[in-house]
């Protein structure tokens, strides 16, 4: 029986991952997670059709060639080869990879015009449902809060108080949670009715 294991460092995993046993390839490309959960797709070539494959990921899913919902952390792909009914001839390989976790930055635009013409009216923050516990708030030039939301985002119409706001720079600060007010975005956006 030949058997042959290759554990790839994550510090490669950046780009596609090929391995090659004897007459297979298995390659493996590994996708961050960022905003959604990440995935793994693995690609099996050089085998005949009187050869079996299995596929195990250190997940417990067999059998499968993508594997999806993957959180940061570290997994591993085994392939076995076998030939005919017998185990005469077998050829495994073990993968090892990485699924890092990007950061998923909200999306907010710098202006908008409110002016109920159909086109851009609303301030949108884009992103937003990953952030359950998001904190928006709005300030003028004086410092003036003129709006601010909690948890549910609405977009945002340039009224304060029921009255429209007039054109010019306002400046806004963005904390992804609440619970923590030192991670935050924050920048300008301009209302031009």
């Amino acid at each position: 029986m030949i058997s042959l294991r290759i554990f790839i460092p994550s510090l490669f995993l950046a780009l596609p991952t090929r391995v090659n046993s004897q007459a297979f390839t298995a390659s493996l490309i590994p996708v961050d997670q960022e905003c959604r959960p990440g995935h793994a797709t693995l690609a099996i070539t050089g085998t005949t059709p009187n050869e079996t494959v299995t596929v195990e990921w250190s997940t417990g899913e067999q059998q499968s060639r993508q594997l999806d919902g993957l959180n940061e952390g570290d997994y591993s792909v085994k392939v076995t080869v076998k030939k005919g009914d017998s185990v005469i001839v077998s050829r495994d390989t073990l993968i090892g990879f990485h699924i890092g976790k990007k950061e998923c930055p909200v999306s907010i635009s710098n202006f908008f015009s409110p002016n109920s013409d159909g086109y851009n009216d609303v301030l949108n923050v884009g992103r937003v449902e990953y952030y359950p516990n998001f904190e928006f708030q709005v300030f003028n030039k004086w410092g003036q809060k003129v709006h601010g939301q909690r948890k549910n985002f609405t977009p945002w119409d340039g009224t304060w108080n029921g009255l429209a706001l007039p054109d010019g720079t306002y400046y806004y600060i963005f904390i992804y949670d609440a619970s923590d007010p030192h991670n935050l975005t924050k920048g300008d956006i301009t209302i031009m009715r």
